[in-house]
């Protein structure tokens, strides 16, 4: 529900009875659940001790449930947010590797999850799908309906990365998300997965569902709801822009800026100048958004992160050509296409290697 002072209060009385009295349970669920509020909350700073209490007292106890639970959600994600990318893959990799040994389905799919995602920004779509499905096999294992809404959701979202023939698949997948979430406890990620989804949405043209769910993950109460604020300001952002509103786009961004160097959210920080040349180049001042693509290229770049490098490419020829700049539009194309061959070369899978190059990862226009 969200209520996040309450769970914050009563995982700490959990944690502190259970050391009082030697009680091994208590004191590994209130630690770990209490790393996860603060994860919940962007308190990184302050879930990182908790966290890595709760990893050194349930490897003291050899309770290897709470190793993989903390090894595949509150450790890597902070140590993502750190910009300690190698050390958050050894998190997931241990974690995973506990989560098989032990059956923990839902460890495991919040691992895969984690893996695939980076997969995905990495450019390694056949990879990246087999974790997904993965993930969402596992959890379907669970029966709980926003576990069972997550699996269907990241699964739908890689599918629309490799776009093509892909999409349709894709906007079913979403649609079963949308009708689990119906579902008692099915709003639980509700952040996470409409912040998903209504990029996707934005991507197949569908500006109505996109703004609908976008508002959803800013305004209501859900457990993700600081977690994911970043991705839905950068989807308000994207429907300010469609509807002309740059103003407000101009205000979110601010926000989003605020939001995420406050936090020092590292991981996130590729945002501000993407968006920033998003608002530039909408507003017609190209040379501007040019400066702030290639900043954001270079931060992409940098990390490795070619299908997102893909689309700043594609950015950046737009506002060249808009500004006169032939020559290095058809450089941009150039790079992009260079990426669009050397992403699909590594997914194996044939079906989705070729729906993948056959739009270069663009998804159809099907709303």
């Amino acid at each position: 529900a969200a209520e996040f002072d309450r769970v914050e209060y009563y995982m700490g009385q959990v944690a502190e009875i259970g050391r009082e009295r030697s009680l091994e349970e208590p004191t590994l669920f209130g630690l770990t659940h209490l790393a996860n509020t603060l994860v919940y909350l962007t308190r990184y700073d302050e879930a990182l001790p908790v966290a890595l209490q709760g990893l050194d007292a349930a490897e003291e106890a050899g309770n290897l449930k709470y190793q993989a639970e903390l090894l595949t959600f509150s450790i890597p994600t902070i140590q993502m947010r750190n910009g300690e990318f190698e050390e958050a893959m050894g998190s997931i990799e241990r974690g995973m590797e506990i989560a098989m040994r032990i059956g923990d389905r839902v460890s495991e799919a919040f691992a895969a999850i984690f893996q695939g995602k980076v997969a995905t920004a990495q450019g390694f779509l056949g990879e990246a799908m087999a974790l997904f499905r993965r993930a969402d096999a596992a959890l379907q294992a669970t029966g709980i309906p926003y576990l069972l809404a997550l699996g269907k959701c990241v699964s739908g979202t890689c599918l629309l990365a490799i776009g093509g023939p892909c999409t349709e698949q894709a906007i079913g997948l979403h649609r079963e998300t949308l009708e689990i979430m119906d579902m008692p406890t099915g709003t639980t990620l509700g952040a996470w997965l409409w912040s998903e989804m209504g990029h996707c949405a934005l991507a197949i043209g569908d500006r109505d569902l996109a703004k609908d769910l976008f508002d959803r993950a800013l305004t209501e109460q859900t457990a993700p709801m600081h977690l994911m604020r970043p991705s839905a300001l950068v989807g308000a952002i994207e429907i300010a822009l469609a509807e002309g509103r740059f103003d407000d786009a101009r205000g979110l961004h601010a926000e989003l800026a605020e939001y995420v160097t406050t936090r020092q959210m590292l991981d996130q920080y590729a945002s501000i100048p993407f968006m920033a040349g998003r608002i530039a180049a909408e507003s017609g001042n190209h040379d501007e958004a040019l400066d702030r693509f290639v900043e954001t290229l270079e931060m992409f770049t940098q990390a490795g992160m070619r299908r997102m490098a893909l689309d700043v490419h594609r950015a950046m020829a737009a506002s060249y050509r808009a500004a006169g700049r032939e020559e290095d539009a058809l450089g941009a194309e150039a790079a992009a296409a260079a990426l669009v061959g050397e992403i699909g070369a590594s997914i194996a899978d044939p079906d989705l290697q070729g729906a993948f190059l056959r739009d270069g990862g663009l998804a159809k226009q099907l709303a």
